[in-house]
Parts: structure tokens; sequence; C-alpha cells
């Protein structure tokens, strides 16, 4: 499964009645906010530089996930017969 810079963060899949006006953030955005979130907290910061590094950075985080073979899950633990 790849992970598309566009597709939404948190899809919401219904189907209702009313129309749904706001499409949140697309997993770019939130991995960029994630980043920059992370990157802020250092107080000597400057918060100009770091925009355009978070976006940087979710781009190649986005990328290497693509890359990423994929994971075989591991068998279940043995029971300890509790």
């Amino acid at each position: 499964m790849t992970t598309e810079p566009n597709d939404l963060a948190y899809p919401m899949y219904a189907n209702l009645p009313q129309n749904i006006h706001s499409r949140g953030l697309t997993k770019r955005e939130l991995f960029a906010l994630e980043i920059f979130s992370g990157l802020i907290a250092v107080p000597e910061t400057n918060p100009n530089a770091l925009i355009s590094t978070s976006v940087d950075l979710a781009d190649k985080l986005i990328e290497q996930l693509n890359k990423t073979e994929t994971i075989t899950p591991r068998p279940p633990l043995e029971s300890s017969g509790y």
C-alpha cells in the first residue's frame, strides 16, 4: 500500500443525509504538522526556518514509506499457561 501525499489523513466513509464541508488534513499536511510540532519544541529554533524544513521532511517521510518493503507479521506469542 502506498502513501499518497494528498490522501486524507482521517477519511470518513459514511452515507449521511447532510453535506460535509470539511475535508480535513491530507497525510502530507498531517506529517508536516507533526514534524513542525516536534521541531518547534526546541526554544532556540527559528519558526520561519522550520516551515520549509517540516514540509521537506514530510515529503521525505512519504517517499521512504513508499520504499519500505511489506513487513511480515510476527507469529503470535506462545501462551505462558496462566
